[in-house]
């Protein structure tokens, strides 16, 4: 136990652990990083885009931009949403806007554990005319 302990210690030191705690014994441990699941448009950029929860209905905003390429790169969601998905899978609409009309409308299946959200199914990449 005290060996266990030291390793832990030291792992958290470098960095590389950001949580660790026991649920009905058996420990997890997260990574720092913050996950994001996205969405690449090859196209005209989108004037607006926001995500539909189809269980609520809510409409989600991301927190933050990706900076822009030659393919832009939207956040569906992301490791802020990882609580109220925690052990459950449920179904995401991604929805782009261009002239004030839907151009892009994309179904999801997201799950999230302790750490963070993964995506069970959705696109990788939407082509549109330019």
């Amino acid at each position: 136990m005290k060996t266990r302990s030291i390793q832990l210690i030291f792992i958290v030191f470098l960095g590389i652990i950001s949580t660790a705690c026991n649920q009905k014994t058996k420990e997890i441990i997260c990574t720092e990083e913050f996950r994001m699941i996205t969405i690449a448009i090859d196209g005209p950029e989108l004037e607006d885009y926001y995500t539909l929860r189809v269980k609520t209905g809510d409409t989600i905003r991301p927190t933050q931009r990706l900076p822009k390429t030659s393919i832009q790169n939207y956040t569906v969601l992301d490791d802020n949403f990882k609580k109220t998905l925690q052990g459950k899978k449920e179904t995401f609409i991604f929805i782009g806007i261009i002239d004030g009309k839907t151009a892009v409308q994309e179904d999801f299946v997201i799950e999230a554990d302790a750490c963070h959200v993964y995506k069970n199914s959705g696109a990788e990449l939407v082509t549109l005319e330019k």
